[in-house]
């Protein structure tokens, strides 16, 4: 008898893009093993080499762009593992990276798994925080709302435009999944992902996905869409929107009509 090995799978997220909540649903719903892989491989390929080198039905969440390297290992072995690219608006992005990098709870939850060790060494008060692609300073705490937006906007947004672009032009066979269209309509996102990793379609009913589906583990926030810009003043948007610009006419144009508007 072949037994037929489900492929892994890899939510490969723009951090604060509901994420999180996908994955853990995947997980619950497929009975998948939870692959957890160190940040530290976001720039280079380990943790694709780790994931198709694995046995399947394993799920891992990351943030990696497709670099040549990594490109050429997922289209290579797009049976054995299925990428799921997800995105949000990126002024709600903006925001709702600020609310993560000033909850305690998250900040904790790092330090657990041993991420943040070292930094107890510097101070017991855990005042820095750490994102997938960069660390904040020892005062982040006590710095003004503008002065922590307009941070995140110099230092995190261009990785997010990276991610977006690198993606938006990749070769490698991958499903968008979109923060707004998921959470409006969550059964919908699931039985689209589900379709694309090629699970037999009705398998799981309606009722069932909805079920999985609507638990508040992970790191979900407040989840709204638009908080961005009734809360970020317009001279920061429009350094977002230069920032958009600063990738030339077309891909311009394509951030701002998909990331930004």
């Amino acid at each position: 008898m072949v037994v037929r090995v489900r492929p892994n799978i890899l939510i490969d997220a723009a951090p604060k893009s509901g994420s999180s909540h996908i994955k853990l649903t995947l997980q619950r719903l497929l009975g998948y093993r939870d692959m957890f892989i160190s940040n530290d491989n976001v720039i280079n390929a380990s943790a694709v080499q780790i994931l198709v080198g694995s046995f399947g039905e394993q799920i891992a969440h990351h943030h990696i762009i497709p670099s040549p390297c990594n490109a050429s290992i997922m289209k290579r072995y797009s049976d054995e593992l299925k990428v799921v690219v997800t995105q949000r608006n990126l002024l709600d992005l903006i925001v709702s990276l600020k609310n993560y990098l000033e909850d305690a709870n998250v900040r904790d939850a790092w330090d657990s798994r041993g991420v943040e060790a070292r930094k107890k060494t510097i101070s017991n008060r855990r005042t820095h925080q750490e994102t997938p692609f960069h660390t904040t300073g020892d005062d982040w705490a006590g710095l003004d709302d503008d002065v922590q937006y307009n941070w995140i906007i110099r230092n995190s947004v261009p990785w997010y435009l990276s991610f977006f672009v690198s993606w938006a032009a990749s070769e490698v066979p991958h499903l968008d999944v979109w923060y707004e269209e998921f959470f409006n309509d969550k059964v919908a996102g699931v039985e689209a992902i589900l379709d694309f990793v090629g699970v037999e379609p009705g398998l799981y009913s309606k009722d069932k996905i909805s079920e999985v589906a609507s638990h508040r583990d992970g790191k979900f926030n407040k989840g709204r869409s638009g908080r961005g810009r009734e809360v970020l003043p317009q001279e920061m948007i429009d350094i977002v929107y230069d920032q958009a610009d600063s990738w030339g006419p077309y891909w311009g144009r394509r951030i701002k009509e998909e990331l930004l508007d």
